[in-house]
């Protein structure tokens, strides 16, 4: 099927794009971050500064969406070779009274 510009059109036109994550209360991220999301995002830094925080932090919100459950030790996408151990331990500082034991993603 073409569109008024001579394009292919093989579906909807809206754009579904992930263009910043707000990130708290998870793993390494206490307070609340906001993370820009660019077509072409790098993620590097020192250790323990929350880069695999960052990457986790997508992998269960994916898991969440598509199952609908928060308490995940292997998220869909990471199956066995990512292992989140648990809402938990995914909380920052395993402070389950904290913020009334919510994060944010």
């Amino acid at each position: 099927m073409k569109n008024e510009d001579n394009k292919s059109n093989t579906g909807p036109s809206h754009d579904c794009r992930l263009t910043a994550l707000d990130l708290g209360n998870f793993k390494a991220f206490a307070d609340t971050q906001h993370l820009p999301i660019k077509p072409l995002t790098l993620i590097f830094g020192a250790n323990s500064s929350g880069k695999s925080s960052l990457i986790h932090s997508l992998l269960l919100a994916n898991h969440a969406l598509a199952k609908g459950e928060f308490d995940v030790h292997q998220p869909e996408i990471g199956e066995q070779s990512v292992n989140l151990g648990g809402f938990a331990e995914f909380v920052h500082q395993h402070e389950l009274t904290r913020s009334s034991s919510h994060f944010e993603i």
